[in-house]
């Protein structure tokens, strides 16, 4: 629900969410016994804008109430948690903008991380969820400044990250089994810097944009304490004329450090030759025809040290036919004033 009130130079908005899960669950292990999950969280939150010359203000809070309940136990917790949030942006003309962002959001425990029930992961392994973990804060400030010069345009900024409270894997030795549970870490604190420019290199002909960002992590908790430094970004050329356009791209993954695991996603780079004819769009090209095709993670618990690596020889040709189809009354974009859902957990690197 969304209540909204609108002045000349201000705007408030005030609203309630509501998300409910319920789980049912039957383990053959245990001789087929059902076991039920409840997690429930209402979020309330109130937001105020206002425009003063070339100076904008946000200011919201937001208030979040999460529960979540083993039936069979009546074990399960509950908290409230604050979320405030702030925006202040500078235009000192259509050529320069400053923006300082403060945001706050909760990650509360899932359901699997929250499950007592003994589950055997492969031959040793056994996972044990912990129903004493916290609803878990995070909050982040980003400054940015974006600029708008002839023949180029961009954003570079830095941001600052922490979570004292992060949910993560804690794994250790009973007997002869590798468990795998879940606490409240010691934290996790991170610095990035990004730069994105757009270039025109040759005005409606050639154009390079990119993002490029370098990040510094910590994460502590029950036994490590482990930093990580790592660069990932993006770049896209594209050569333009005669309705073709050639374009080349390579990206990146960002390393994520969290709890004892460092993980990342896809590394690749794509060359496409596309055509536009009216409503139609023909497109043809190859993913990965340079290098190798790389994805995976690090593990690095003291009682569990590996690698794994999805690396391949990948290049797979691909050709593309799409046809742009619109009937009726066309509606503009509606633009979300506030973040209402809850359920926000980690933010991403950034893009433009």
């Amino acid at each position: 629900m969304i209540t909204l009130k609108k002045w000349r130079n201000s705007r408030f908005t005030a609203g309630v969410s509501y998300t409910a899960n319920r789980n049912r669950s039957r383990y053959d292990n245990l001789d087929g016994r059902i076991f039920h999950q409840r997690q429930d969280k209402v979020y309330f939150f109130a937001e105020y804008f206002h425009r003063f010359g070339k100076w904008t203000t946000t200011a919201g809070m937001g208030i979040q109430y999460t529960d979540f309940l083993f039936k069979e136990t009546s074990q399960g917790n509950h908290s409230w948690s604050p979320r405030p949030q702030a925006t202040i942006t500078y235009s000192l003309n259509q050529n320069h903008n400053f923006r300082l962002n403060f945001t706050s959001w909760q990650s509360m425990p899932s359901l699997a991380e929250t499950n007592i029930v003994p589950q055997q992961l492969d031959g040793f392994q056994w996972r044990v969820g912990n129903q004493n973990i916290k609803t878990a804060n995070s909050y982040m400030l980003t400054f940015r400044y974006g600029f708008n010069l002839p023949c180029i345009n961009g954003t570079f900024g830095v941001r600052a990250f922490t979570s004292p409270n992060a949910i993560t894997p804690l794994l250790y030795w009973d007997n002869d089994r590798l468990i795998t549970t879940y606490e409240n870490s010691r934290g996790l604190q991170n610095l990035s810097l990004f730069f994105a420019p757009q270039v025109e290199i040759i005005p409606d002909w050639l154009m390079v944009s990119g993002y490029v960002q370098f990040r510094m992590e910590r994460m502590r908790g029950t036994g490590y304490n482990l930093h990580n430094n790592a660069w990932s970004g993006n770049a896209e050329l594209a050569l333009t004329h005669w309705g073709f356009t050639l374009t080349g791209q390579y990206v990146r993954a960002q390393r994520d450090l969290w709890g004892e695991k460092i993980s990342w996603g896809e590394d690749l780079n794509i060359i496409d030759l596309s055509y536009n004819l009216k409503a139609w769009q023909f497109s043809a090209g190859i993913i990965m025809p340079f290098g190798k095709y790389n994805q995976g993670n690090k593990l690095l618990s003291k009682w569990n040290r590996n690698e794994q690596h999805i690396h391949l020889d990948m290049r797979m040709p691909y050709i593309s036919i799409s046809y742009n189809l619109q009937w009726g009354r066309q509606k503009r974009g509606a633009h979300k004033l506030v973040e209402v859902d809850a359920s926000a957990d980690r933010s991403s690197a950034g893009g433009r």
